[in-house]
């Protein structure tokens, strides 16, 4: 299994660099020192769990990414979908499930 502590900072590097912005305004954001964000990128530091999920929100990152890496495969897919389903309502979602099931029925 990789090691958790490099994948983790490679997740946040990697999410940094393509929102274009360094770690020092990375770290204002979440409100922790820059040195501290590079000990997490460079060398497996790893975040409380408070700084974690403040890093996930503002970098947009899945937190399947982290959890399950493993998932890579469909994850393009997957993270853009799952967004736009925590943004629907109620019937949104009524309309997306039987869309779902629709779909799924039609290609058994």
């Amino acid at each position: 299994m990789e090691n958790i502590h490099y994948s983790l900072g490679n997740i946040i590097k990697k999410s940094r660099l393509d929102l274009h912005i360094t770690q020092e305004e990375l770290a204002k954001l979440v409100d922790i020192t820059p040195r501290f964000i590079m000990a997490i990128e460079n060398e497996g530091k790893l975040p409380s769990f408070e700084v974690l999920y403040q890093l996930i929100r503002t970098l947009n990152i899945s937190a399947d990414s982290i959890f399950y890496p493993e998932q890579k495969a469909n994850a393009d897919l997957h993270s853009p979908l799952l967004h736009a389903i925590y943004r629907c309502n109620e019937k949104q979602l009524h309309v997306l499930m039987a869309t779902a099931e629709a779909l799924l029925d039609e290609s058994e």
